[in-house]
């Protein structure tokens, strides 16, 4: 049994001792159903886990189909972006409706999930100590005698941290202006209109609506069809995977959004697998060039993500061979393989590992293309790759390089 089937289990068999009347259920590998019970009314939330084997240590994406609802669902996206046991999300939602919360819940502590706590209530260790260190209030493990904790470099790590997170917030802030002009609010009905003018302007919209869906690919119509989120719930989800990207969340990776469009990503991967020959040819082409990356664009379809696949494109460095189009069509990224489900860091993982085990760097055309400061792919190049990702087509010259498009 997985440990998310164990935790709604057990957190089930808590909450029907409680009485309280609300309701934790499994409804499938990955998907799960919370009833909050408030004022008598039931308040239904549901939850995706983006990667349940990871569970707890994954995203979690929380929905409800009450309006009044909506607000604390996104807030409980990103309080738990990076951490989402099943019973902190719980008391999230609760906590955010001033719903009665379980006591037994609140003893659990942000660690209940490891299933060390007592289901019963509060055990007497909560908050233990060492027995030496109990009177001076330091944690067992902690030491004076330290360097690191040291308040010279803490005070300049915490500057260093406090500056990279101003940083960081004022790109959100672009990001946000952004989608606000890509969404604005709709406009207050001018006072006078008559009801044949709010009847032609609800025309107009469906008109201009069929019309796009007219415009769409059988494709896009079928994730259209499955699209399960509001424009403002799909701008939570993406924005906060590219907030972890651009924050330095994961190591080998850094990304920023392309004209503080939060679609758009300028991606780098910045560290690969020790060893490997691409991490060799990237090496020597940093001590050349300055810069040892992989650069990536990738673009997702506003309105149909996380239901359509994002666009790959390489940047640079240029490689041997047609691996910018084998990455552009690669499985991962065509609809039939395509997991709204997976994480976009997850989904680059996999891209850095195929290029790891199919990807030797043409280091002569590559220095050419850093020293005239573009990309190491035509405009033309990248469209032909983009056309064999949307065709599913591979180049003629696929069969010369079958391991690389059987990988």
């Amino acid at each position: 049994m997985s440990g998310l089937k164990r935790e709604v289990a057990r957190l089930s068999e808590i909450l029907r001792n409680q009485g309280i009347g609300h309701r934790i259920i499994l409804e499938s590998d990955a998907g799960v159903g919370i009833t909050v019970v408030k004022d008598a009314a039931n308040k239904r939330f549901q939850l995706l886990y983006m990667q349940p084997d990871d569970y707890p240590h994954t995203g979690v994406i929380v929905t409800t189909d009450d309006p009044d609802c909506e607000t604390v669902a996104l807030n409980a996206i990103d309080a738990h972006e990076e951490r989402s046991a099943l019973g902190d999300v719980f008391v999230t939602l609760c906590d955010a409706m001033s719903a009665e919360v379980p006591q037994s819940l609140l003893c659990l502590g942000p660690s209940h999930s490891s299933g060390g706590a007592n289901d019963g209530g509060c055990s007497d260790g909560t908050a233990a100590m060492d027995e030496d260190s109990a009177g001076n209030g330091a944690l067992d493990g902690d030491s004076d005698d330290d360097p690191s904790h040291s308040s010279d470099a803490f005070d300049m790590a915490e500057r260093d941290d406090t500056a990279t997170t101003v940083k960081l917030y004022q790109k959100v802030g672009r990001w946000q202006a952004f989608e606000d002009t890509m969404n604005p609010p709709a406009e207050e009905a001018p006072e006078g209109q008559t009801d044949k003018d709010v009847l032609a302007a609800q025309d107009a919209l469906e008109e201009a609506a069929a019309a796009q869906n007219a415009a769409m690919t059988a494709e896009e119509k079928q994730a259209a069809r499955n699209q399960l989120f509001e424009p403002k719930a799909a701008y939570t989800m993406i924005s906060g995977e590219l907030k972890k990207a651009a924050g330095g969340h994961f190591p080998w990776l850094d990304a920023d959004a392309i004209g503080d469009d939060v679609y758009k990503w300028d991606v780098r991967i910045t560290q690969c697998t020790p060893g490997t020959p691409l991490a060799q040819d990237l090496e020597q082409l940093r001590r050349t060039t300055g810069d040892g990356s992989v650069r990536l664009r990738m673009s997702f379809k506003r309105g149909l993500h996380p239901f359509y696949p994002a666009a790959v494109q390489v940047v640079a460095p240029r490689f041997q061979g047609p691996l910018a189009g084998a990455v552009a069509s690669h499985p991962l990224l065509q609809m039939h393989q395509w997991d709204p489900t997976r994480s976009t860091d997850r989904l680059l993982a996999l891209l850095r590992h195929f290029m790891e085990t199919s990807g030797r760097v043409d280091q002569e055309a590559s220095v050419v293309a850093a020293a005239e400061g573009r990309g190491a792919y035509s405009e033309e190049e990248s469209l032909l790759a983009r056309m064999e990702a949307l065709t599913a087509t591979p180049p003629a010259c696929a069969a010369q390089w079958a391991s690389m498009y059987s990988a």
